[in-house]
């Protein structure tokens, strides 16, 4: 296994050398950021907010936060694994389709699937443990970045954790299907970049909109009538309305316009703190997990899908 490993890696080393690179970059540049944030350590400012010497630590770690380790973090890093996935996935077959050599390779090979493991496995391996260690230094960076109490936004799903992997795996299906399918590397990589760049852009959005819906609950807003109890923390605030004592809901723009319309005796102010009741739908903070486990369950379908896709056009495809 260990020598089919190496031929693997030989017969692609130029794309596992610029794929090593990308993530010894980007792992340095975590640890590096990630040791800076511990380094100036706002943690017991963060406790004695009042001491005159937490100002410029605050100031040199809010600073680092949004220069640096906001780049590494949110929805522009979501895009790495896409980057990394493809970058091992289009030649995977279609380089030895380009130049030809496929054809000898399975006559060769006790049968194409097997020819096919051999290249897909090492390659896998190499893709899998590289996403696994920066997705984990990513949510490594993250919470340094937010030292009091991490609090989930949807700019992670994508940049770190499972979501990171999946995507990843995702882009390396996707970018296998379209190198064995069109047999050259550059038409294969446009291709399978504009499919996963949509997936992981347009598609992870859509997702989210359609589950947020389904997850939203309102609640009244705490400077109103009618409010009790604490509020949900909310991940997402979707729109808002509004009551007249118990009448039935309404957008802001009708509020105003009712009140005008009635023409009553007393200001906007006080007549609006005894009869409006401002409701908003929010999506509840603990949904966040199930947004990444969604997240990841679709990438992982679409990539298995793709590499499944692979195996049967590896098996039927005419040498050229």
């Amino acid at each position: 296994m260990l020598s089919v490993a190496r031929l693997t890696y030989r017969i692609h080393r130029g794309e596992v050398l610029v794929f090593l690179a990308l993530v010894l970059a980007t792992t340095v540049a975590i640890v590096v950021v990630t040791s800076r944030l511990i380094t100036v350590g706002p943690s017991e400012c963060l406790l004695e907010s009042s001491d005159p010497s937490c100002r410029s630590v605050l100031d040199a770690f809010n600073r680092i936060r949004a220069d640096e380790a906001s780049w590494l973090m949110g929805a522009g890093a979501g895009l790495l694994p896409v980057l990394l996935g493809l970058i091992l996935g289009v030649p995977l077959v279609g380089r030895e389709l380009e130049v030809r050599t496929a054809p000898l390779a399975w006559s060769l090979a006790a049968s194409r699937v097997r020819w096919f493991l051999q290249r897909l496995l090492p390659m896998g391996a190499l893709l899998l443990a590289s996403l696994i260690l920066i997705a984990l230094l990513g949510v490594l960076l993250t919470r340094e970045s937010n030292p009091g109490a991490y609090v989930p936004r949807m700019n992670h799903l994508g940049s770190q954790g499972l979501t990171f992997i999946a995507r990843g795996l995702m882009a390396f299906g996707l970018a296998v299907l379209a190198g064995a399918v069109l047999g050259r590397t550059l038409p294969a990589f446009l291709l399978s970049a504009l499919l996963a760049m949509t997936l992981a852009l347009v598609g992870s959005t859509a997702l989210a909109a359609s589950l947020a819906q389904s997850w939203a609950v309102w609640q009244v807003d705490s400077g109103y009538p009618g409010y009790s109890g604490d509020p949900v923390p909310s991940l997402l605030h979707l729109r808002e309305q509004y009551r007249i004592d118990e009448g039935s809901p309404m957008s802001e723009s009708q509020l105003y316009a009712w009140f005008d319309a009635q023409l009553l005796d007393t200001d906007w102010d006080t007549w609006e703190e005894q009869h409006v009741t401002r409701m908003e739908l929010v999506v509840p903070l603990e949904r966040f997990s199930d947004f990444e486990a969604a997240e990841t369950a679709a990438a992982l379908t679409i990539g298995g899908t793709g590499l499944l896709l692979s195996f049967a056009v590896v098996s039927r495809r005419r040498p050229t």
